[in-house]
C-alpha cells in the first residue's frame, strides 16, 4: 500500500473533519463564549485559523453576521432566497475556514463581500479591520496551495466556531448541518445590562424591534429577548443531544463538574485529561454587579431569567 506524503495525509484527515457537523458556541457578548471556546479548542475541537483575541471566528463574522444590511434582507432565513443567498456564503466561509483554495467565482464573491462593508451600515465594522488587512487576508488565501493548514490536523476530532452574531443564522445553520450541536451560553442578564461589551446590542437592537440608543433596560430587554428567541428555536427544531445550555456562573463555581457535562455533550471528553480545561474557567468579580445599580432595571420582564435559573 502507497505510503501517503504528509500534505496528503492532512488534507486526508482535514477533509474527514470539515464533512462532520460543527459544534457551534453562541451567546451574547461577554456572556463566557470565549471560556467555552478555549475548552473545546484544548479539548481537541478545531474553532477556526482566523480568531479574534476574544476567539471569535472571524472568517464566519465576515461571511454573515457582519454584513448587517444583507442579514437584514435574509435574517430569519426562511424563504428560497434567502437560503440561496446564505448558501453562497456558507461555501465561501468553508473554505475561508479550512484554508483551502479559493476558486474564480469565490474571489469575485470574496471582494463582494468586502465591497459591502463601504455601505454605511457596515463602514464601522470595516473600521475595526482595516482595508489594507481585509485586501491581505484575500490575498492569502488566494496564494495558498490547497493543502496542509498552519495547525496539526491529526490532532482535532471535531470542528465548530464561536461568534455571538451567529445566533441570527442559527435557522440557515440547523438547516445546513444536519446533526449540528448547539452550545448555548448564558450570564445573568441583569449582569449583562452594565457590561461593557455590548457590540450585539449596538449593531442587532433593531433586529428584534429596539432603539440603537443604549441603556441598561434597552440592554436588559435585547437579552431577554435574544435568549428566550434562541431557545424556542433550538428547543423546537434539536434534540436534548444537539442543544445544550451553559450558565457562565455555574461554570466559574463548579468548572470540573459543568466542563465534563458540557465536553460529555460534545463527544469531547476522551480528550479531556490531557489538558488543563479545567483552570481556564475563574470566577470574576463582575458576577452580581447588578445588585449595585438594582434600581435601574425595576419592573422589568423576568420571564427569560426564570427561564435561565436566574430568578
Amino acid at each position: 500500500m502507497a505510503t501517503a506524503k504528509k500534505g496528503e495525509l492532512l488534507n486526508m484527515d482535514f477533509n474527514i473533519l470539515k464533512n462532520q457537523p460543527p459544534i457551534v458556541v453562541v451567546g451574547t457578548g461577554g456572556s463566557g463564549t470565549r471560556v467555552i471556546n478555549e475548552v473545546s479548542m484544548q479539548s481537541g475541537c478545531y474553532m477556526g485559523g482566523n480568531l479574534n483575541p476574544a476567539l471569535d471566528n472571524m472568517d464566519f463574522a465576515f461571511t454573515f453576521p457582519a454584513r448587517i444590511t444583507w442579514l437584514r434582507k435574509t435574517f430569519p432565513f426562511e424563504t428560497i432566497d434567502q437560503k440561496e443567498s446564505a448558501r453562497e456564503a456558507l461555501s465561501l466561509f468553508l473554505k475561508l475556514n479550512f484554508k483551502q483554495q479559493l476558486t474564480l467565482h469565490d474571489r469575485i464573491s470574496y471582494m463582494k463581500i468586502l465591497c459591502e462593508y463601504f455601505q454605511r451600515d457596515n463602514f464601522r465594522l470595516l473600521r475595526k479591520k482595516s482595508l489594507h488587512e481585509r485586501i491581505e487576508n484575500f490575498l492569502t488565501h488566494h496564494r495558498s496551495k490547497p493543502s496542509a493548514l498552519s495547525m496539526s490536523t491529526v490532532n482535532h476530532i471535531k470542528w465548530g466556531f464561536k461568534l455571538p452574531g451567529a445566533t441570527f443564522c442559527l435557522n440557515f445553520l440547523i438547516d445546513s448541518f444536519p446533526g449540528i450541536k448547539i452550545v448555548h451560553v448564558v450570564r445573568d442578564g441583569r449582569d449583562m445590562a452594565f457590561g461593557g461589551n455590548q457590540n450585539l446590542f449596538l449593531f442587532y437592537a433593531g433586529f428584534l424591534g429596539l432603539p440603537k440608543e443604549y441603556s441598561p433596560r434597552n440592554s436588559f430587554v435585547f437579552w431577554s429577548r435574544l435568549n428566550h428567541w434562541t431557545y424556542d428555536l433550538c428547543t423546537k427544531r434539536l434534540g436534548r443531544d444537539q442543544y445544550y445550555i451553559v450558565r457562565f456562573e455555574d461554570i466559574c463555581l463548579e468548572p470540573k463538574r459543568e466542563i465534563d457535562k458540557l465536553l460529555a455533550f460534545a463527544d469531547l471528553q476522551s480528550r479531556a485529561n490531557h489538558f488543563e480545561v479545567y483552570n481556564i474557567p475563574q470566577k470574576i468579580p463582575s458576577i452580581g454587579r447588578w445588585r449595585k445599580n438594582a434600581s435601574a432595571l425595576e419592573d422589568v420582564d423576568e420571564s427569560t431569567l426564570r427561564l435561565f435559573g436566574f430568578a
